[in-house]
């Protein structure tokens, strides 16, 4: 049985499990995906195409909400309790993949603006993507 999902309860869902970087990157994961079939679509139904390049930039906005939200529970548990079993490899890979998250997220975004010609908004994460090197 199919039932239609209120957006208010997908977004208490993807909020719901602190300290998780999955949900982020299943959301970033989403909107290549539908990047790559507004790509498949563009010769056929310039609608479909449209309606997936603005579901992809939805989907790395929500990303990027989801890295902020996670990278500010990530610093307060870092900073409150250390793990024993925490190598320091492992949380230097961490760190440097908290850190270039966004900037993937924010070039995956630019790309579904310039497609859909959007170029103020791609020129804005451009900057944001340059201004983080």
């Amino acid at each position: 049985r199919e039932q239609t999902v209120s957006i208010a309860k997908v977004l208490l869902g993807v909020l719901s499990v602190p300290s998780s970087f999955v949900q982020a990157k299943i959301l970033l994961n989403l909107a290549r995906c539908h990047l790559q079939l507004a790509d498949m679509e563009a010769g056929h139904d310039l609608r479909r195409s449209s309606a997936y390049r603005k579901a992809s930039i939805l989907a790395c906005s929500l990303a990027l909400t989801c890295h902020d939200y996670y990278h500010q529970h990530y610093e307060c548990d870092e900073s409150s309790s250390s793990d024993a079993n925490d190598t320091a490899e492992s949380s230097e890979a961490a760190a440097i993949a908290i850190a270039e998250f966004p900037m993937k997220a924010r070039y995956i975004r630019a790309r579904s603006y310039v497609d859909g010609g959007k170029y103020q908004h791609a020129r804005a994460d451009l900057r944001a993507i340059l201004k983080r090197d």
